[in-house]
């Protein structure tokens, strides 16, 4: 009977370090099962606060990214009004350019029209002092030939002067030869052609 109830005892310390073991053991595995929800729980909130921590900066880097494209569509902008500037600035020299090389050219064109006419001009003075030496000889030459005619016509009235003195001369002895004699037929015809050629 004693071993019966020390068997019992035994069963009893056994059963009950079994139970206290099982107790014990389902004690820890709740308080590691608590720890462990504690911790998946804290884990879980970590995760949460990090997801909504990058949601933040999810929607600050759109934010920042919609920044960064108006930006960047401000800066495009003004490149591309820049971009028209320097293309008007590009045009309005090369124009200038243009401008300046027609100016030179005209400028180059009436320098040498200039250089023409000057040189026309000297053809031209040269021709007037020929001319006016030409005029000056002709001049000369026409003073000469006045004064030439004016000796010639001094002669020819000189002359004319003679003549007529002749013409009396001849007249006069005609008429005196007439009156001391009468003349043959051959005189008459004679004194005839004389009177016809001196002119009375």
């Amino acid at each position: 009977m004693m071993n019966i109830i020390v068997l019992s005892i035994k069963n009893i310390i056994k059963t009950n370090f079994a139970l206290s073991t099982i107790i014990l053991s389902v004690m820890i595995c709740q308080e590691y099962s608590n720890d462990s929800i504690n911790k998946k729980q804290k884990s879980l909130n970590e995760i949460d606060s990090e997801i909504i921590s990058l949601e933040k900066k999810l929607k600050s880097e759109i934010n920042n990214a919609a920044e960064s494209k108006q930006k960047i569509q401000f800066i495009n902008d003004n490149i591309e009004k820049e971009r028209i500037n320097i293309s008007e600035k590009r045009y309005a020299k090369e124009q200038k350019e243009k401008l300046l090389d027609n100016a030179t050219f005209i400028l180059d064109s009436l320098d040498l029209d200039l250089k023409n006419i000057q040189d026309s001009k000297l053809d031209v003075e040269k021709i007037i002092n020929q001319l006016n030496i030409s005029n000056k000889v002709i001049d000369y030459k026409i003073k000469v030939i006045n004064d030439s005619i004016k000796i010639v016509n001094k002669k020819i009235s000189n002359t004319s002067n003679n003549l007529d003195m002749v013409k009396q001369k001849t007249k006069k002895i005609v008429i005196e030869t007439l009156a001391i004699k009468s003349p043959s037929e051959i005189e008459f015809m004679f004194v005839g052609l004389m009177l016809a050629f001196v002119g009375i």
